[in-house]
């Protein structure tokens, strides 16, 4: 199959405000010890990376699992050859967006995508997502039409494409992969971006490096808008459904770590109750919210937890 790469960006400002009154969810656990959220469904699947123990981070330490509903086990969802990874965003026909890597591969932090499309023919059905010029690639979003998004590296020398703590030039490029068609999608002017989702009309939220911090964005119809709450000193948009609203997460100016709800340029704070530290990983088209939270109060014996919230009337 033939790839092609393009690039095309088209840039508008817009501020976030603060909503004194925005929408509330009432949260359930899922799963507790060192799991981490991605996306969720209509049928309420989550993709989850489960981590071994708090000390190891990293993809040596994980790997990506599929929960097919609220009581259902853990399925480990993962390529052929492949030792580590994770799983990341998920579509309503339940194909699963990820990473993944081998074990020489993951000694040197090299990536692959992968797209897990459920149990056919008696086995695991993958298609592996490489970006042509990339050194580098992980998925991270799917939509309805099977279009993937993520972000990808140039340079062999950066290893895994992630931003944070040192985004240096080609550290990372987002992309659309449109039935092996990819699209490199940048934020105008930014050192490095990531793309985290993508919706049923094409829209996307991810984070890019700017000047001093990292700052949420989204995508519509063509044009970039900014998501910054105010005082943040990071911001990265993580999940989108249909009708527009972002769901991701921020530090504030002490270091605390919030979940964030976005629609139509308002933005909200979302926080577990019962935990000190929140990220809004994904949403569906129900409005329904995956998180990812830290349940207690000592950050160096907390669990993270998997919580599902539910809008409340």
């Amino acid at each position: 199959m033939t790839r092609v790469v393009s690039f095309a960006f088209v840039c508008a400002s817009i501020t976030s405000s603060l909503a004194s009154a925005g929408p509330s969810f009432t949260f359930h656990d899922i799963r507790m010890r060192n799991v981490v959220s991605g996306g969720i469904n209509r049928l309420r699947q989550l993709p989850v990376t489960l981590c071994c123990t708090i000390e190891q981070f990293g993809d040596l330490g994980t790997l990506p699992f599929l929960i097919n509903g609220v009581d259902s086990p853990l399925l480990m969802i993962i390529p052929p050859g492949g030792s580590a990874g994770s799983a990341i965003g998920i579509n309503d026909l339940g194909t699963v967006a990820g990473q993944y890597c081998g074990v020489s591969e993951c000694e040197s932090n090299r990536h692959h995508g992968f797209a897990y499309r459920g149990i056919e023919f008696g086995g695991a059905a993958f298609d592996i997502i490489d970006v042509p010029v990339s050194s580098s690639t992980a998925a991270s979003g799917v939509n309805f039409s099977g279009t993937i998004v993520g972000a990808y590296c140039t340079n062999p020398n950066l290893g895994v494409c992630v931003l944070p703590p040192d985004p240096g030039p080609d550290s990372s490029h987002g992309f659309i992969d449109a039935a092996g068609v990819f699209t490199t999608v940048d934020f105008p002017g930014a050192s490095a971006t990531a793309i985290n989702a993508i919706n049923d009309a094409g829209d996307v939220a991810g984070v890019y490096a700017g000047p001093g911090a990292f700052h949420a964005f989204v995508r519509q119809q063509g044009v970039f808008h900014n998501i910054d709450p105010p005082g943040s000193l990071y911001a990265e948009a993580l999940g989108i459904n249909n009708a527009g609203a972002v769901v991701g997460t921020y530090l504030d100016s002490k270091s605390q770590q919030h979940g964030f709800y976005y629609l139509g340029g308002v933005l909200t704070t979302i926080d577990v109750p019962s935990g000190f530290s929140t990220s809004l990983t994904g949403i569906n088209n129900a409005g329904v919210v995956v998180a990812t939270y830290s349940k207690g109060t000592d950050p160096f014996t907390a669990e993270a937890v998997v919580a599902l919230g539910v809008p409340n009337p």
